[in-house]
């Protein structure tokens, strides 16, 4: 239901149509429950879809080793799944902080409402949301830089990839002939 809706409307619906039912709820409440659902129910299909590509011979591996479901999955599934997950989890994130600007139509005030603000204040549009463009071009890059952090690690705790202290020492190098013909990341 939340992934098949737009966010707007379930904005509308929580903030609107939850208080002809006789609910009211704060538009603070009803922006977090209603980003939460809609980016929750996304990323849940992430988390299943990462869970559900572990190898089954790794499972039972783990089977094999008499581990208990809850040892299989804290030792064998969910760090192998997690590395999977992180980068789409992370573009769930980027998402979720662009889609925190629809939360100006039910009346929270947000960095939109603040760019719109300026806006109104300095008469000028194309700075006003020039201004806008570079605070959520840096806070995406932030969110990236943690995101690609998260990532390296999480490759690297499984034999896949450099530390992440490498990995901001040398960067991220191609290095021909592993994998295929056009070269592989490290």
């Amino acid at each position: 239901m939340f992934r098949g809706s737009s966010l707007v409307v379930q904005l509308f619906f929580f903030f609107y149509v939850l208080p002809l039912l006789g609910y009211r709820l704060e538009p603070l409440v009803c922006g977090i429950v209603a980003l939460g659902l809609n980016y929750g129910a996304y990323g849940a299909e992430v988390v299943r879809g990462a869970l559900n590509a572990v190898p089954r011979p790794q499972v039972e591996a783990a089977i094999a080793l008499s581990f208990s479901p809850w040892q299989r999955l804290r030792r064998v599934i969910f760090p192998q799944a997690w590395a999977l997950m992180v980068p789409s989890l992370g573009n769930l994130l980027i998402h979720l902080l662009k889609g925190t600007a629809f939360a100006s139509y039910i009346t929270l005030y947000d960095l939109t409402a603040g760019i719109t603000d300026l806006r109104k204040a300095s008469g000028d549009t194309l700075f006003s949301f020039g201004v806008g463009l570079v605070v959520y071009l840096v806070l995406a890059l932030v969110l990236l830089a943690a995101i690609n952090l998260a990532e390296t690690r999480a490759k690297h705790r499984l034999g896949r990839g450099p530390s992440v202290r490498d990995a901001l020492r040398g960067g991220l190098r191609l290095r021909p002939g592993a994998g295929d013909r056009t070269g592989a990341l490290r």
